[in-house]
């Protein structure tokens, strides 16, 4: 079966293919390492959507951020180019799919919460 989070990894690879030589990857087993810490995190933080992928400016690591580059509303996380580069792609990816289940019970919590609230006290 697919990975829930496989859309989400396609796009940070190639949008870490699209930074070439700022990429600075020693080959493409770290892209590809460094594109699922990077999904990993940006799930942790709440990010729907990988937009943009951006090295900061020592080159220690990238930028995830959904949204436009221009808009103050845009959310970012920042991925450490080590620990991503260095992290096993099966363990991030059973991590990923370990939050997307985490979030889907907090959610579905959150719901029952609030529909009990909603319906006052019961005898």
């Amino acid at each position: 079966p697919r990975h829930p989070d496989n859309a989400m990894y396609n796009g940070a690879v190639s949008k870490l293919e699209a930074l070439g030589e700022r990429g600075s990857f020693s080959n493409r087993k770290e892209l590809e390492q460094a594109a699922g810490q990077i999904v990993f995190e940006a799930k942790v933080s709440g990010l729907q959507r990988i937009d943009h992928v951006l090295p900061n400016k020592s080159g220690d690591g990238f930028f995830a951020v959904q949204g436009e580059m221009t808009d103050p509303a845009m959310q970012r996380v920042f991925v450490d180019r080590n620990q991503a580069q260095s992290q096993p792609l099966e363990q991030s990816s059973r991590q990923a799919a370990q939050e997307s289940q985490r979030q889907v019970q907090q959610n579905a919590y959150q719901a029952q919460q609030h529909a009990e609230t909603r319906s006052g006290p019961s005898l």
